[in-house]
């Protein structure tokens, strides 16, 4: 590589070190991929899974090859994906990178991630949860549930939606979980239109009404196919909104 292609290699690098990965790979030298493990994480970072999936990951750095894994899984080949997983196993020790691949992998490959996280005690709660619940184990969810303290609710507010798709109860139970998943970001209460419904999107409004807020006037376009059952209440809500 010469001179010009090396000071520009060096500057796409430090865009990467600042994590601004689309800088990073704007300049990077056209011929520079090849067994660079930052590039495969900078690619990976950008959403171009597919750029990913087509190298190679050399088996000995931590983060490539978790960006290797989540991508493989991200474009439908979970075999290979499932195979970096055991590489990534035998070769590494993931410490916090355990629980953030499997993050990344639950909604793509569920089972493989809660066995990353079946014996690690630093997996968060909800996490583990939500997991049990896409592989059906729904008998363990609610239990961990259950026995849930104040405090966990508090730290982790989201618990309050996987108690109300796992546990149920009644419309007003569901509503009052809810309201305290919106209270955790401050964020207004919801009510129920018909309370002896069950929370869903033609069923909720504001509780309280909104202080309005004044500015230019702007179009609300809003798209719609097979929506007979949604349409209203979406209209609805636009018509209700503070702005004027």
């Amino acid at each position: 590589m010469n001179w010009a292609k090396s000071k520009q290699a060096f500057r796409s690098y430090n865009y990467y070190r600042k994590s601004e990965f689309h800088a990073s790979l704007a300049l990077l030298p056209s011929n520079s991929f090849a067994n660079k493990n930052w590039t495969q994480i900078a690619y990976y970072r950008v959403g171009l899974f597919k750029t990913v999936v087509q190298n190679q990951w050399g088996g000995k750095h931590l983060k490539s090859g978790i960006a290797m894994a989540i991508s493989l899984a991200s474009c439908g080949e979970t075999d290979k994906a499932e195979t970096v997983v055991q590489q990534l196993i035998k070769r590494h020790r993931f410490g916090k990178y355990q629980v953030m691949l499997a993050d990344a992998l639950a909604p793509l490959m569920p089972e493989l991630a809660l066995t990353l996280i079946k014996h690690n005690r630093a997996a968060p709660l909800p996490l583990r949860i939500a997991l049990l619940l896409r592989t059906g184990s729904h008998t363990k969810a609610k239990r961990l549930l259950e026995e849930a303290t104040t405090q966990q609710f508090k730290q982790h507010p989201e618990l309050n939606l996987l108690a109300t798709n796992a546990l149920g109860g009644s419309p007003c139970e569901q509503i009052t979980r809810i309201n305290q998943y919106l209270q955790a970001f401050n964020l207004p209460a919801l009510a129920l239109l018909n309370e002896s419904s069950s929370p869903n999107p033609t069923n909720l409004k504001l509780a309280g009404a909104l202080p309005k807020t004044d500015g230019p006037l702007v179009s609300i376009l809003m798209t719609a196919y097979n929506a007979a059952g949604r349409i209203k209440p979406a209209v609805e809500s636009l018509l209700a909104q503070t702005w004027h």
